[in-house]
């Protein structure tokens, strides 16, 4: 099962200095860590589910989202001004190639970032929801493992009242205001 645990330090956090402890490999044993607003935040190994209900979400986008004007990708790390985040899945403005070979994208081109919650869902929802709203990203989905649904969070909605979608509905995928499809929530927890 996934654990997320913040890391307590008495200095600040910055992006530089945290690709350097990376390099170094001052987190080796820790999994994934993200710098969220200073603050050092380290998930532990996700449980299967976690992991395979990443893939179907990649593999469901991937499947109704054209590829020469969309990135989707799973697990990149996205470039924050003072943070550094790496969303469960993500959807980028523009081609991977060639607008995203040589660097990651920046918080301001996702349309859609997307955290897939099971041991993590109180953070996710009182974390990291608010911060990629707050720096822009129109849309987040919250997939909720434990519930089989999807939350999905606009800069219009409350944090408190997502507009949520159970296993027997569809969600749309809509990306700058145009909507490309709809997937079937069950695909997520296949």
């Amino acid at each position: 099962m996934a654990r997320v645990e913040t890391l307590e330090s008495q200095m600040t956090w910055t992006p530089e200095r945290f690709w350097r402890a990376i390099d170094a490999g001052l987190f080796d044993d820790l999994g994934k860590v993200e710098l969220i607003g200073g603050q050092l935040v380290a998930t532990r190994a996700g449980s299967g589910p976690h992991g395979d209900v990443a893939i179907n979400a990649e593999e469901a986008l991937k499947a109704i989202i054209p590829a020469d004007a969309w990135f989707v990708g799973r697990e990149v790390t996205v470039d924050v001004a003072e943070s550094v985040v790496v969303p469960d899945v993500m959807v980028a403005r523009g081609p991977r190639k060639p607008r995203y070979r040589r660097r990651n994208p920046k918080i301001e081109e996702l349309a859609l970032a997307i955290e897939v919650a099971d041991t993590t869902l109180a953070r996710d929802r009182r974390l990291k929801v608010p911060f990629y709203l707050e720096a822009g990203v129109p849309i987040v989905w919250v997939v909720n493992v434990g519930e089989s649904r999807i939350e999905v969070y606009t800069p219009a909605g409350s944090h408190d009242s997502p507009n949520v979608y159970g296993l027997k509905d569809s969600v749309p995928v809509t990306l700058d205001g145009v909507t490309l499809g709809e997937i079937a929530v069950a695909t997520f927890f296949d």
